[in-house]
C-alpha cells in the first residue's frame, strides 16, 4: 500500500503462471513505455505451488521486444565511464548556504546571548548591588 503513490506502474499476479507471464512484460512495458513497473506477487504462494508452468520461449520475446526502445534506455542509463546529475542538485556554495549553522540559530540577540552565553545575561545579584 505504501507504493501506491510512487507513480510506478503496478503488475499484481495470483498464481505461477501469471508471474511467469507478466514478469517479462512488465519489463518490455518500462523500456518501451519508460514508465517504471511495480511487479509483485506472494513469494511463500509461488515457492511452494506444485503446478506446470509454461515458459517463454525465447523467440517469442524477441518478437515483442523493440530493439530500438532498448538502445534508447541503455544510452539514457547511467554509465560510470560518462557520469553526469540527474534530478535536482546545487553547487556546493548554495548547498552550504543552506546547511550553515546561521539559519538555525535564534534571530533575536536576546535570544542568542541566553541561549548561549548564560554568563553575558545579568544575574540576579548584579541588579540587586
Amino acid at each position: 500500500m505504501a507504493c501506491r503513490q510512487t507513480g510506478f506502474a503496478m503488475l499484481a499476479e495470483g498464481n505461477v503462471q501469471e508471474v511467469m507471464d507478466l514478469a517479462p512484460v512488465a519489463h518490455l512495458a518500462a523500456i518501451e513505455g519508460k514508465v517504471p513497473f511495480l511487479n509483485f506477487f506472494d513469494g511463500f504462494r509461488t515457492s511452494h505451488e506444485i503446478q506446470k508452468v509454461a515458459v517463454w520461449d525465447f523467440d517469442d520475446l524477441k518478437e515483442m521486444l523493440d530493439m530500438d526502445a532498448v538502445q534508447a534506455f541503455r544510452d539514457h542509463a547511467l554509465n560510470p565511464e560518462h557520469p553526469h546529475a540527474r534530478g535536482s542538485h546545487e553547487n556546493g556554495d548554495i548547498f552550504f548556504q543552506h546547511t550553515s549553522s546561521t539559519t538555525t540559530a535564534p534571530t533575536t540577540p536576546t535570544a542568542w546571548s541566553s541561549a548561549w552565553a548564560p554568563s553575558a545575561t545579568p544575574s540576579r545579584r548584579s541588579l540587586t548591588t
